[in-house]
């Protein structure tokens, strides 16, 4: 897949939506939600084009490989992530040592998103729920594709928008009937709708149509969508139902643009050099970003917790991309096959 400088700078404006929404708790902004719907379609779409890529390729997907390429992509900086939280535990975090190391299990065996629906542990590290999403989406995901190899590209678009629907629906009649909205928000089987719509539009990538007025239909998204998300109230349900599928959709028409349309003022303005950089080390922004946080703001000022939670998390982050994630990746790129690791592009959460 040829690489799209503005897909990062939209990693990076996702990212940043994350960790204001984080520090400002305060604030009437939803930008969590838009942030993480936005990596899930993100993840969903480039995922789903390297592996079609490979079975064109190749007439297969090698599952052994994927898996591979998936677990040095991500794991090392969640390691480094779980070393970090347990050398500080003693000085930062109120926890018996049975506790750190049931919270370290469940974020290193991507168990968070069911503990965090429906216990909300590990509270200090709530946030890579949505890391165990994609992680059960990457095991499950290329098998799906290898199932549905056999029939026509558009029985499989078909079959895919019906995955979404169904995965949307599942997740508003969860929301309705449950006393809690968290325990329909954070779960793998009511949260991967993004994921899959990213696939379905690789999907469509790869039929070579027209979305006719995409300029337009963008616009005529995202303008709710900044409206609606300084509106409603963040954790209600109502809120969920809207935010959600409008951000989905909106990242949809988002990504269709940067493919076909580079020259638009709004896609020079994602391909711009800083967002560029912000994107390639968003995935350890994310990671890194929510224990500094969570401490910070329990301590200290919304000003300070945003302005030095910020600075830390970029120090961090850029620190473990250029001496960790790299060097590894680097590494594993010559130690296997190129079908194994084609890490370059591979730039998801």
């Amino acid at each position: 897949m040829k690489y799209v400088p503005a897909l990062d700078g939209m990693r990076a404006i996702a990212v940043l939506l994350v960790i204001v929404f984080h520090a400002t708790t305060g604030l009437a902004t939803q930008g969590g939600y838009i942030g993480v719907d936005i990596f899930f379609v993100l993840s969903g779409f480039l995922i789903t084009t390297i592996l079609m890529d490979e079975q064109e390729e190749t007439g297969g997907i090698r599952l052994r490989d994927f898996y591979l390429r998936r677990f040095f992509r991500l794991m090392p900086a969640v390691l480094l992530m779980l070393a970090g939280y347990f050398i500080t535990w003693p000085f930062f975090w109120d926890l018996t040592l049975a506790e750190v190391m049931r919270n370290m299990t469940l974020v290193g065996f991507y168990l968070a998103d069911y503990s965090v629906a429906f216990w909300y542990v590990p509270e200090e590290l709530s946030h890579s729920w949505s890391l165990s999403v994609e992680e059960h989406y990457y095991i499950l995901w290329p098998l799906i594709l290898i199932g549905l190899s056999r029939l026509p590209l558009k029985r499989r678009m078909i079959i895919m928008l019906a995955f979404y629907l169904l995965v949307t629906v599942w997740r508003d009649y969860n929301a309705f009937i449950v006393s809690y909205w968290r325990v329909a928000y954070n779960r793998f089987d009511t949260h991967c709708s993004g994921l899959i719509l990213g696939g379905l539009l690789a999907f469509f990538m790869k039929t070579k149509r027209v979305i006719p007025y995409a300029n337009f239909i963008l616009p005529a998204l995202l303008l709710p969508l900044a409206y609606l998300m300084t509106r409603l109230p963040w954790g209600k349900r109502e809120s969920m139902l809207v935010l959600i599928t409008l951000t989905e959709v909106a990242t949809f028409f988002a990504i269709y643009v940067c493919l076909t349309q580079s020259g638009k003022i709004f896609v020079r303005g994602l391909s711009s050099q800083p967002l560029k950089y912000l994107g390639k080390i968003s995935y350890g922004l994310y990671l890194y970003h929510f224990p500094i946080i969570f401490y910070l703001r329990a301590h200290y000022s919304t000003q300070v917790t945003l302005v030095d939670g910020m600075i830390l998390t970029l120090i961090i982050a850029a620190a473990s991309f250029h001496l960790v994630e790299r060097p590894i990746v680097n590494w594993a790129r010559q130690r296997f096959h190129r079908h194994t690791l084609k890490m370059a592009e591979e730039k998801t959460l």
